[in-house]
């Protein structure tokens, strides 16, 4: 697997859900280059700042359920997961266009954590992915 280290890429632009959810990241993924892509832009987060947006993300960019920048994973998927965006950036505090470091965005997560997963890891599909996260374990355990 191929990793980037160029500092000088711009930040990464994420929507709201994955503001949570990409913290517990183990690896899995739709395909091998998605989850190559997937690693690359975490690296690049926790370098730096990101910025904050609404819609389709640079995680996106890679999935093989975009279709014309709406998420086509089921039938109103995109209505789903931008209701879940705008709960993600109302629990974080958080707007599109602002710019924030990862690390904060951890400690915001590990904050609101215990009503997002009310709210949506419970029926979420990639929920077995999650909990094999240690980090994932233990704001369970909290």
């Amino acid at each position: 697997m191929r990793y980037i280290s160029d500092k000088t890429l711009p930040a990464p632009i994420f929507r709201g859900h994955h503001l949570i959810c990409l913290h517990f990241y183990n690896g899995e993924g739709y395909n091998a280059d998605y989850i190559e892509h997937l690693s690359n832009i975490l690296i690049m987060a926790e370098k730096g700042a990101i910025e904050i947006c609404e819609g389709a993300d640079c995680i996106c960019t890679k999935c093989p359920n975009l279709c014309e920048n709406n998420c086509a994973y089921y039938e109103n998927a995109e209505t789903d997961i931008r209701r879940m965006d705008a709960a993600a950036l109302e629990l974080l505090k958080l707007t599109p266009g602002m710019s924030i470091s990862w690390m904060e965005v951890r400690q915001k997560v590990e904050r609101i954590f215990q009503d997002w997963n009310r709210m949506y890891c419970k029926d979420c599909n990639w929920i077995s992915a999650c909990e094999k996260s240690a980090g994932f374990r233990n704001l369970i355990s909290e």
